[in-house]
Parts: structure tokens; C-alpha cells; sequence
């Protein structure tokens, strides 16, 4: 049903009215999401790729219906790439994980979509079950940590039930929420996935609006703030095939003695307290010549209170250059406002973010690689405004290599001067094992 990446305990609860129960493409792989994204570029998918996890079902139909005769040779590596994936899933294949990892620094971990676990060290195994109406797994991880509580873990581990068009979801899913590779004021998990309770909907089709997911979720966040628990809710949008829109909003609640859980609650998610973070993105894609597709997107958000206010836009494109699948992208992110310290705690869950925005301002140039003999390569370069005074130079990449019925990953990390806290350059491998 999924691709398995990581520890945890999830439960999630999906509606599907098919004989599996719906799988999800999680927030764990930029590769796929690059596929998934050019198809919906090209105007072969008619669903929205500015959230995620996204389940396979909203988007496996049109797959059986697609002419693959007719489909040029760019979309035609993409369809097949993805049609993997999800025969992989629904047939059941690798249910098995085992993953070890290790690192010269717990910041060699991936930036962007698809960050892997910040940590020295760790190691972790998961089983993976899918009936007709229901699918779970099981996970387990041991990770270097300062905090002993923190070690043992069941990170992405998850339930899952179908009825319908609704869904409801209790654990740890990684999930990524606006159309940004690199920045996202949404949500944005790149190392500890939040224990959370959701309820979503999916329609793949209505009268003007188009495909439409909305997803609500209550979390538990590991933090000083006294508001510990978030409450936040997303709705994602594609009213044509070039268009897709989407909207969050967060609040905080947990703090107030005098009041219950649940009427803190519901004063969050209708907006009845003063916390709240708003942000609002759109995608504008197209197809290009030479069988290319790509898009410009940006991203807006800000606090109630004007405390933090943040921008981002971004263009991105891919084509196929001599059998191997490119994706270039350009974003530029800004904070204008400094957040005061209640949004520096409220915003973190185990030493970090639930959202990715610059201290200052960025910009990240960078690409994604997919080459004929099924190595996978990203690297970036980010330009990183930390003040009026400081900026520093970083170089991220990553080096996927399919070894020994599993798959190998190698992350850099180099920096042109040194931070506190950070080394200048960092390294680290992780190696991911499938079986039945």
C-alpha cells in the first residue's frame, strides 16, 4: 500500500471504494512526487500536487484509462515509473523494511520534500499489512539521541480504514503541505513525523471546483510552549488541469487551564483564538517543447497577529535529456516579519520546525536527476540570508543506488562558512532493505 521509509506508529484511517484499501504516496520521495508532478503538468492527472501524503486511489483510475500508445517518450518513462510504484503497493511488494542509517552530523539529513531523519545514528523494521477495507504497519526504530525518551521510536508506522469518501487518521505520517520543494509554511516534517489524529475528504470531480481534498488533524507536539497541541486544517484545489490552489490554517490550543480540551479545540479550528498562522499557494503549469511541463508557484502566509509574515515563489520544469528524466528548480523564500518567541516554540516538535522558512531570505537553484541506469541524484545550492550582516553558502546532494534488494542513499552537506552549532561539511548513508 505504501512505500515504507522510517519508524513509527501511525494510524490512519482512508476511505477507498475499491478493493484495496487506498494507498498513500508519502512525503518521503522527491523522485516519485517529480513523476507524479509532470504528468499532472502535462495534463494527464487531474489532481492536486500541493499535498502530501496523497492517496494512490485519487489518481489509480485515470491511470487504467490512460492511452499509453500515445504517450511521447518523456511521458511515457514518467507513467511507467510511477505505474511501478503503485503495482508495487497494491501487489504487496517489499511489505518488509529494515533501514540503517549513520551521519558525521544529525544535519546531513536531506533538505526540502522528502528530508530524511536528523540523527548521528539509528536503525529501524517495519511490517506492512493491507486487506480489502483495512491496511497497517508496524514499525520500530532506535535512533541516537541526547534524550533517552527520544531513542526508542515507532515512527510512520500507521492504521488505515476506507469508507467512502472520508477518511480519519490517528499517529505519525510525515506530511508536506504546499507546492514548494525546498520551503513550505504549510507543514513541513523533514525529520520527526507529528503524532496526530485526521479526518479528510476526497472528491476526484465537482462542478467548478474541480478535484477536492480537505484534511483536518489534531497533533501533539514536543515542545516548551504551553500550547502544545496543533490544530490544523488543509484544503487543496484543481479547478482546470493547469490550475491548483490550496489553503492552511494553524492554531495552537492546550494552554488555558480553565477551559477543556475540547473547547480549546474548537475555539482553534474555528479560528476562535488569536494564534492562528494562515498561508495560501497556487500552481500555475503548463506544458513545454521538447515534451518538457513545468509551472511557477508561490506561497503566502502570515499570523494573525503580524508577527511572522512570510513569501515564497518558485518555478520548476523538467524534460527528458538523453533517456534521463531532469527536474530544475528555482525558489526564493522570505520572512519579512521576526517571529517573536511564542511562534519559535509553538512551531517546533523535538528541537524542529513543522515548517520550512529562511531565518531571513533564500534562494535555492538545484535539480533532480533520474538517470537511465536507475541511480537518483539531487543537488542544490542555497544562498541563505541569516541577517542584514551574515549570509552563508550551502551545497546540498543526494545519491540513491538500488544494491542488494534495497536501496542506498547518500547525503552531503557543505557549508562556505562555519555556524554555531553546524559543521562546515557532513556526510551520511543510509541503507534501505525490502522483503516479503
Amino acid at each position: 500500500m505504501k512505500k515504507t521509509q522510517g519508524f513509527s506508529l501511525l494510524i490512519s484511517i482512508v476511505v477507498c471504494t475499491q478493493s484495496w484499501a487506498s494507498p498513500w504516496v508519502e512525503a518521503d520521495d522527491p523522485f516519485l512526487r517529480s513523476d507524479v508532478q509532470f504528468l499532472a503538468d502535462r495534463g494527464l492527472l487531474s489532481m492536486p500536487t500541493n499535498t502530501y501524503p496523497v492517496r494512490w486511489s485519487l489518481f489509480n483510475d485515470q491511470f487504467s484509462r490512460m492511452d499509453i500508445e500515445h504517450l511521447s517518450p518523456a511521458e511515457e518513462l514518467a507513467y511507467h515509473s510511477v505505474d511501478y510504484r503503485l503495482d508495487s503497493e497494491r501487489l504487496g511488494r517489499g511489505r518488509n523494511h529494515l533501514i540503517l542509517s549513520g551521519a558525521s552530523d544529525a544535519q546531513a539529513g536531506n533538505n526540502g520534500f522528502g528530508g530524511y531523519q536528523k540523527t548521528k545514528a539509528g536503525m529501524s523494521i517495519s511490517h506492512e499489512i493491507m486487506e480489502d477495507q483495512f491496511a497497517f504497519r508496524i514499525a520500530s526504530g532506535l535512533r541516537q539521541a541526547d534524550d533517552k525518551n527520544e531513542r526508542w521510536n515507532f515512527d510512520n508506522s500507521y492504521f488505515a480504514v476506507a469508507i467512502h469518501d472520508f477518511s480519519m487518521s490517528f499517529g505519525w505520517l510525515p506530511r508536506w503541505w504546499g507546492p514548494g520543494w525546498i520551503h513550505s509554511s504549510g507543514i513541513a516534517e523533514q525529520s520527526y513525523p507529528l503524532p496526530s489524529f485526521s479526518v479528510s475528504y476526497l472528491k476526484p470531480k465537482i462542478p467548478v471546483v474541480g478535484t477536492l481534498w480537505l484534511e483536518t488533524l489534531i497533533a501533539k507536539q514536543n515542545n516548551d510552549a504551553a500550547d502544545s497541541y496543533l490544530s490544523a486544517s488543509r484544503l487543496a484545489l484543481k479547478p482546470t488541469s493547469h490550475l491548483q490552489l490550496g489553503a492552511t490554517y494553524k492554531s495552537w490550543f492546550g494552554g488555558d487551564e480553565s477551559e477543556n480540551k475540547t473547547t480549546e479545540w474548537a475555539k482553534a479550528i474555528t479560528a476562535g483564538n488569536s494564534n492562528g498562522l494562515y498561508s495560501m499557494d497556487a500552481r500555475l503549469s503548463s506544458a513545454l517543447p521538447l515534451q518538457g511541463a513545468g509551472g511557477i508557484y508561490a506561497e503566502e502566509g502570515q499570523t494573525r497577529q503580524n508577527t511572522l509574515k512570510y513569501k515564497m515563489i518558485g518555478t520548476d520544469a523538467q524534460w527528458l535529456i538523453s533517456n534521463q528524466s531532469v527536474r530544475w528548480v528555482i525558489e526564493y523564500a522570505l520572512q519579512k516579519e521576526s517571529s517573536d518567541n511564542y511562534y519559535m516554540q509553538t512551531l517546533e516538535h523535538r528541537r524542529a520546525s513543522i515548517i520550512s522558512i529562511p531565518a531571513d531570505h533564500e534562494l535555492s537553484v538545484g535539480s533532480y536527476w533520474q538517470l537511465s541506469t536507475d541511480q537518483q541524484v539531487s543537488l542544490f545550492w542555497h544562498n541563505t540570508v541569516l541577517d542584514e550582516n551574515k549570509s552563508v553558502n550551502r551545497i546540498t546532494g543526494q545519491f540513491k543506488q538500488p544494491i542488494l534488494a534495497g536501496l542506498l542513499t547518500f547525503n552531503t552537506s557543505f557549508l562556505n562558512k562555519p555556524i554555531i552549532g553546524q559543521d562546515r561539511n557532513n556526510f551520511g548513508i543510509n541503507y534501505e532493505y525490502r522483503f516479503n
